[in-house]
């Protein structure tokens, strides 16, 4: 069966219609690139107030494809079942009747086509594809009942994948709620210390640029969901002095300082034991400009820490410290420093944190499992684009 080549702009439109952030109304859904994984899932949708974005933003609805133009790389496709407004480095595209939305997608996502897309793009430390370049992109085009018949299989495949990962959300949530329901007294007490005084230090990381060699580096796309990710991480030479000082520990605090989105900021993640599929010692990491990392006296506290500050009254101090400038929302280590953090005994701390010892065990059992299933994904999405399935 043959199947005829078009440019993707024959069969699809590439929408980038401005938003002012001034007519962004409250309650609008926001996605910036953070929103998305690699391979397209969206994660931790915001419902923004007005006011809240400082710059033009790109409106979007469930019968677009939103693609990430920074870092093709990433392979940032996604597919959204609801309208809202997106970042400006991603480009919605609005596929056309002759062809199915789910397989230009499934199409855009496969391994070739996104090396193909990083090869055409232009900077050197921040890559991106132009608009034109992405609407000049050669797209197969079989008769519309192969593509829907390619993908509901594809579709088959990563329901699993989603279900998987719904149950992975789900352990999270269990972990918060365990929090509040341990530490319901101690939450209503009104006894508190700051972060401050349980901290022995704060600092910042690196401003060096990324390069070829050098110290694996933690970078704001690293902290995500309350864990570290490792999709998209960068190396930075520097010093055997810089190393030493801005290497991690086991149970450091890791907060991101600065976000165009302020529900981002602050967000915060435990340094574990071993950082999953690395092959680097703990030690061997340091982090960026864009974190701020805090050693605590008493780290075995760090997880009754990041689990307080995930929590409703948690966040909203993290909120109320954050300050904008230029369109970007900060909070320093001062303002990190005084917020209050409720008084625990270290005895029940102890008990809450080998409680989440099982729900990480078996999150990451999970983890896994999707892992294996996306090489299975993979790998049928260079079948179907062979035409062998």
């Amino acid at each position: 069966m043959n199947w005829s080549i078009v440019k993707l702009a024959e069969v699809a439109s590439i929408e980038r219609k401005g938003i002012n952030p001034s007519a962004i109304e409250s309650g609008t859904n926001y996605l910036g690139l953070e929103n998305i994984e690699s391979g397209g899932r969206i994660i931790e949708r915001q419902k923004v107030l007005n006011g809240d974005l400082a710059s033009t933003k790109f409106s979007f609805g469930p019968e677009h494809i939103l693609y990430g133009k920074l870092r093709p790389y990433l392979a940032k496709i996604a597919l959204p079942d609801f309208e809202g407004v997106c970042s400006t480095d991603i480009v919605p595209i609005k596929p056309g009747p002759r062809i199915d939305r789910r397989f230009l997608a499934y199409f855009l996502r496969q391994p070739s086509m996104v090396k193909f897309a990083s090869s055409r793009s232009t900077g050197a430390n921040l890559p991106r594809l132009s608009p034109k370049t992405i609407a000049d992109f050669d797209v197969p085009l079989p008769r519309l009942e192969e593509q829907k018949r390619i993908a509901t299989i594809l579709d088959h495949a990563n329901q699993v994948y989603t279900l998987r990962q719904h149950a992975i959300k789900k352990l999270n949530d269990l972990r918060l709620s365990l929090f509040l329901e341990i530490f319901d007294r101690e939450l209503e007490s009104g006894e508190f210390d700051t972060l401050g005084e349980l901290t022995e230090e704060f600092r910042y990381g690196t401003s060096n640029k990324s390069s070829a060699e050098g110290a694996p580096t933690l970078r704001i796309p690293n902290v995500v969901a309350g864990d570290i990710n490792l999709s998209d991480l960068k190396k930075v030479n520097v010093t055997k002095k810089e190393l030493d000082r801005l290497s991690l520990r086991t149970n450091d605090l890791l907060f991101v300082r600065t976000n165009g989105n302020p529900t981002y900021v602050g967000r915060s993640a435990v340094v574990p034991k071993k950082i999953k599929n690395s092959e680097h010692e703990i030690s061997e990491f340091i982090f960026a400009s864009y974190l701020i990392r805090a050693r605590l006296k008493n780290p075995a506290i760090s997880a009754f820490i990041h689990s307080y500050l995930e929590s409703p009254s948690g966040r909203k101090q993290l909120l109320d410290n954050a300050r904008t400038s230029a369109g970007q929302y900060n909070i320093n280590t001062k303002a990190l420093g005084s917020i209050k953090i409720p008084k625990a005994g270290n005895a029940k701390i102890a008990d809450y944190a080998n409680s989440l010892v099982a729900l990480e065990e078996q999150k990451s059992s999970y983890e896994n499992h999707n892992r294996h299933l996306k090489e299975l994904i993979l790998s049928l999405q260079q079948h179907a684009f062979r035409r062998e399935l």
